[in-house]
């Protein structure tokens, strides 16, 4: 991809985003990838007032992956997506007043949704019932940590984990029977601009790299090494390509 260049409507990136939530925000960089030559970078600048349609967010930037992969027709794999993750810009003393997210949707509600806050922590929610259901410790800004989701569909479960360790786990709400992952998202949030802490969305660059989404079988009882190593794609696409031309 070229540098400068906007993401949606390259490599499947879906262009069927609406324009409160700056659709044109997402733009190719070269100059702070965490692997290769590039990686997705949204500048605070760049994203423009919602007009109170996203409250609590003064702003959203929403950067969605299709799949509408159906877990079910595939024997029930363990659906993973991933992506590094960075947030540069200060430190707020409390809450996400910015904040890099992963996210998933099945094809009637959300399946989970990870951030990297500017408070300097990750948080996990359930998408649908508002705060976080898990907390982090205390990580590093302007630093490349890598967010996942595990999604089960047979079980009506999604893990969420941070730079490898398992943060927490949370079952469905129970109104959520789809077996399909319909896509996921790279999103960025802000909230209002803070006259008490100075803190302005134009403070803050989020960026996202290496974004995978995964299919991994379950082995049968009895033959549990049988799997590992081997997942099956579903859109195994980095967020923008490496100089390596057989890297994607």
């Amino acid at each position: 991809m070229a540098v400068g260049s906007g993401l949606l409507g390259q490599d499947g990136w879906s262009l069927a985003i609406p324009p409160f939530l700056n659709p044109g925000a997402a733009m190719i960089a070269n100059d702070a990838a965490h692997t290769g030559s590039q990686s997705l970078k949204v500048l605070g600048a760049d994203l423009a007032s919602s007009g109170g349609i996203t409250s609590p967010y003064e702003s959203v930037g929403s950067y969605r992956k299709p799949v509408s992969y159906d877990a079910a027709a595939n024997g029930y794999p363990i659906v993973r997506l991933s992506a590094d993750v960075r947030l540069d810009g200060g430190q707020f003393a409390s809450g996400d007043f910015a904040a890099a997210s992963l996210a998933a949707r099945s094809d009637i509600a959300s399946v989970g949704e990870i951030e990297l806050s500017s408070d300097g922590r990750v948080y996990a929610y359930d998408g649908i019932s508002g705060g976080p259901l898990f907390t982090s410790a205390a990580v590093s800004l302007s630093d490349w940590h890598n967010l996942a989701m595990e999604v089960d569909f047979l079980n009506n479960v999604t893990r969420f984990f941070v730079n490898g360790g398992l943060l927490g786990q949370f079952s469905y709400n129970i109104g959520n029977t789809s077996d399909v992952l319909l896509r996921g998202a790279l999103v960025a949030y802000a909230r209002p601009d803070s006259d008490v802490d100075g803190f302005r969305r134009s403070d803050f660059t989020y960026r996202y790299d290496n974004f995978m989404i995964t299919a991994t079988p379950v082995p049968e009882p009895g033959s549990i090494g049988i799997f590992i190593g081997l997942a099956a794609t579903i859109a195994v696409r980095r967020v923008c390509r490496r100089l390596n031309p057989n890297r994607v």
